[in-house]
């Protein structure tokens, strides 16, 4: 059962549209014998019932159904304005910084050659960032990953703890290195790890485990990082989806033993492809980097991708805080819709980053339409991974169920990043729309469908 949005929290955009809202106190309501009706309102009808709180609907004769409850729902969306298509650029097309990076590396002849200035001051300016030692860029997060895990000197064939929900190149990288990987399940409400699942899977044969922040969760790192050195294990922490994201006050990516950065063509920090590690240990940076370098680098990030990369660091804070504020502003609106559509949950004790943002659908019909319907309209929302909880045990040892991680695999709804960036009017957008797709498998308006 729906309901959009607390009047309160509307802002006039400027446009006819349905809108949301929330009859407080109106004159003649009476929930018992209004709870199917149908109200017809006028635009100056709207206002007189507003006018205390100067909070004017705009609305131009739009039909408002009632749930069961105080709370109103869509019922037609013909006012729905067009998806706008620059909601899903990314990288932002003419951003002057960039293109001033790309002209000095042109003029200066740097993004020709084998060793200039860009990836050396990168280099530089991750590590102080994240009040690292030292930060090692690479051609991919995914080679990022499997450099870290070889630089931890693992011994061969030892287990790499890992979640069974998580990128497919972290198995592959486990596998690539000569270990054998071990999935545990995930906290639904994260989509992360918890110290927990980890320190059950542990056995003699383990050395490491791949701590993922996924989807704007983050995993308890101070607590798993006092169970790994307890235990004697390596943690390498995959922050490529979260640069920039801090708990307690820490950025992410340097709470284990070598930290994992993607710069590929959707992330937050983009140059079309790249990565890098973070670390505090000499030993791992050293062997790193005998790991890399074959004569030359065997997996460099370019001078160009260097040159890109280095403007967008500068303002990934302020970029992480306006992704942060539309995430608040959608949250608020589609709250009511958790029943069937349940946010990731958020630590207080952290300022996170979204490259993308989760919710766990009801059912996987419910994932399966809103996906489905998003995808024809060119709308940024996706499905999460598909998870390793099918592979053979050939391939992994699986320790418990995974039930957590195949819902996840199953039931995720993602809306990708570049929508975060513009004006709260998108967010709007999105939560009506949302509304009215939830609202059609609901029962909420004539041609429904049930879940």
């Amino acid at each position: 059962m729906g309901r959009v949005l607390d009047s309160s929290i509307w802002e006039l955009r400027g446009y006819d549209c349905l809108v949301f809202c929330q009859i407080v106190g109106c004159q003649g309501f009476d929930r018992s014998r209004h709870q199917s009706q149908v109200l017809r309102w006028t635009w100056q009808e709207a206002g007189r019932q507003y006018k205390d709180r100067e909070k004017y609907v705009n609305v131009r004769s739009a039909r408002i159904s009632l749930p069961q409850s105080r709370n109103f729902t869509i019922s037609d969306r013909d006012d729905l304005p067009p998806f706008d298509p620059r909601w899903s650029e990314w990288p932002c097309p003419g951003d002057q910084a960039i293109r001033e990076a790309l002209l000095r590396a042109h003029e200066d002849g740097s993004w020709g050659r084998y060793h200039g200035p860009n990836v050396e001051q990168l280099e530089a300016e991750l590590a102080a960032f994240h009040e690292v030692p030292a930060a090692l860029s690479c051609a991919s997060g995914t080679i990022a990953v499997q450099i870290a895990l070889r630089s931890l000197n693992l011994p061969d064939g030892s287990e790499v703890i890992l979640a069974a929900y998580d990128f497919p190149g972290n198995f592959r990288a486990i596998q690539d290195s000569g270990l054998f990987p071990v999935l545990v399940d995930i906290n639904p409400r994260t989509w992360c790890l918890d110290v927990e699942t980890i320190e059950a899977a542990i056995t003699e044969k383990t050395s490491a485990v791949i701590v993922s922040h996924l989807h704007g969760g983050i995993a308890d790192m101070p607590a798993i990082r006092e169970m790994a050195d307890r235990r004697g294990i390596a943690i390498v922490e995959d922050a490529c989806q979260a640069p920039g994201a801090r708990l307690h006050g820490k950025r992410l990516g340097t709470f284990g033993d070598v930290g994992v950065l993607s710069f590929g063509g959707s992330k937050l920090l983009t140059a079309g492809r790249g990565g890098a590690i973070l670390t505090e240990r000499a030993d791992v940076l050293q062997r790193a980097k005998i790991f890399c370098e074959r004569g030359n680098h065997a997996f460099p990030l370019s001078e160009l991708q260097a040159a890109v990369i280095r403007p967008q660091l500068k303002r990934l804070d302020q970029w992480n805080q306006r992704r942060w504020s539309s995430v608040q502003r959608l949250r608020e609106l589609l709250a009511s819709w958790e029943g069937y559509l349940s946010p990731i949950q958020l630590r207080a004790d952290s300022e996170p980053a979204f490259y993308k943002h989760a919710w766990l659908a009801k059912s996987e019909q419910v994932a399966t339409r809103l996906v489905g319907r998003s995808e024809k309209l060119g709308l940024p929302v996706g499905s999460g991974f598909r998870g390793f909880t099918k592979r053979p045990s050939s391939q992994a040892r699986k320790v418990g169920t995974l039930n957590d991680a195949e819902n996840a695999a199953s039931r995720t709804v993602l809306l990708h990043h570049p929508i975060l960036m513009h004006e709260l009017a998108a967010m709007d957008w999105m939560a009506r729309w949302f509304s009215w797709e939830l609202a059609a498998m609901v029962g909420s308006r004539p041609d429904s469908e049930s879940i």
